[in-house]
């Protein structure tokens, strides 16, 4: 599977669920807006974080003299 196969198949789950949700739910869009944008945020912040967790926990390990 290539990158754009992937990418298309995810954005097909993502339309289908959004027409669930819609379909499924007695409110509004700008109802459910903000917390569904508050889920991609935070898996957003997480997958930046993984990418720099090994630099922050050597950071941790072996922390830099600061001029002391």
């Amino acid at each position: 599977m290539t990158q754009f196969d992937n990418i298309e198949s995810i954005e097909k789950r993502l339309w289908s669920s959004a027409d669930t949700l819609r379909s499924n739910s007695n409110y509004a869009s700008n109802e459910y807006l903000l917390p569904v944008m508050g889920f991609i945020f935070l898996r957003h912040a997480y997958s930046r974080y993984l990418a720099v967790k090994p630099e922050i926990e050597a950071a941790l390990r072996y922390p830099k003299n600061r001029g002391t």
